[in-house]
């Protein structure tokens, strides 16, 4: 399985965006520009334990609750004849997933504005086809789709030095700071630092050599 696109609409501040993904992803820029509500949006769509709280109205793009906040994920399973990833999603989804689209699956969160409960109320869909998803099950706060992801999110304030790796699946990283202009050495330095202890080195991920 591998991660392919990102989709947000009507959320905090963004109004309608598309953010292409991979399985490694560094999000770095200036502050207030949306990092945090980048990983919230996420959050949303694949954490139970945050989507349980539903969506408030300040989560609404400029608080209009009239329309409603639409989150979808896109992965591409290609490789679903030797990951086990994909083959477990294929074995979850049974008939949310059809012969007309084989390669691609989605998962979306959509909340409603529901005035009388003065929140938005999430409902969870998969598919293979955007225009024609299917209602996930779920049971209380629990979900199906919390059946195929375990979200680990670390506090960004916390020092990653202290962080036991064997908890985690993978290193979440939030930089935050950086001056207006940067370039890759700044960046391979800055995450260094945030990698110390955790045995993963920042050459592994993959960064454009023409950033600037």
């Amino acid at each position: 399985m591998k991660l392919s696109r990102l989709m947000i609409e009507n959320f905090r501040n963004f109004e309608d965006v598309a953010i292409n993904l991979s399985n490694k992803n560094v999000v770095f820029g200036m502050n207030d520009v949306g990092k945090t509500n980048l990983l919230c949006s996420l959050r949303c769509l694949l954490d139970r334990k945050i989507r349980s709280d539903g969506f408030s109205e300040s989560d609404y793009y400029h608080r209009d609750t009239s329309n409603v906040i639409k989150i979808s994920l896109e992965v591409d399973l290609t490789d679903r004849q030797t990951d086990r990833d994909s083959q477990h999603i294929i074995s979850k989804v049974g008939g949310s997933r059809d012969s007309s689209e084989l390669n691609r699956f989605y998962f979306q969160v959509i909340g409603t504005f529901d005035h009388s409960e003065a929140l938005g109320v999430p409902e969870l869909f998969w598919g293979n086809n955007l225009d024609s998803m299917h209602k996930i099950p779920q049971n209380g706060s629990f979900s199906d789709i919390d059946r195929l992801f375990n979200i680990i999110y670390v506090d960004p304030t916390i020092d990653l030095d202290d962080f036991s790796t064997e908890n985690s699946i993978f290193p979440v990283l939030n930089i935050a700071k950086f001056p207006s202009t940067f370039n890759v050495s700044f960046i391979r330095t800055h995450l260094n630092i945030s990698l110390s202890g955790t045995g993963i080195s920042s050459a592994t991920i993959p960064l454009p050599d023409n950033l600037v």
